[in-house]
């Protein structure tokens, strides 16, 4: 008995891949599956790299500011 689709998350380029070469070519849809899937590799690649690049600046951003603790020092004049 068919209990509708079934969705599960790829995470990442590299799970994508795996994916990719498991998909059996013979099969009409698997096919099709594999040549839509294909077309997204490039892009998530991408976006991937957006992400990994923006989380490093954000980090970088984030040591630069003054704790919470120096902050309410200077205010109180403890420093």
């Amino acid at each position: 008995m068919d209990e509708g689709p079934a969705w599960q998350l790829v995470a990442g380029a590299d799970a994508l891949q795996t994916l990719l070469g498991w998909l059996d070519e013979r099969g009409v849809r698997e096919l099709r599956l594999r040549q839509q899937l294909e077309r997204l590799v490039d892009m998530i690649q991408a976006h991937e790299s957006a992400q990994r690049s923006w989380l490093k600046t954000r980090a970088a951003v984030l040591a630069a500011e003054p704790s919470p603790a120096a902050l309410q020092e200077v205010r109180h004049g403890t420093c």
